[in-house]
């Protein structure tokens, strides 16, 4: 089963870009699928996300954000992995 992931993006963010990137290094290390989303026009989102994009989400919680933090990333996913 693959781990779905959400990151809450901007259009033209270099360290929305830059996430991603690094994400797509990580998808042979564990089975995940990644949706970006992207904020804009969304008032709900802007609220919440605004300030800290992009933010790596799954299942509701938060990872990171602005960076991929590599370590914190497969923590998580072995937790989730795992259960």
């Amino acid at each position: 089963m693959s781990i779905q992931l959400q990151v809450y993006s901007r259009y033209g963010c270099h360290l929305c870009e830059d996430m991603l990137e690094h994400l797509s290094l990580l998808k042979g290390e564990f089975n995940f699928e990644v949706t970006e989303i992207d904020i804009v026009g969304n008032d709900e989102l802007e609220k919440q996300y605004g300030l800290k994009v992009p933010v790596l989400v799954c299942q509701e919680r938060e990872i990171c954000h602005y960076h991929l933090d590599v370590k914190q990333f497969r923590d998580f996913m072995n937790q989730v992995v795992n259960e």
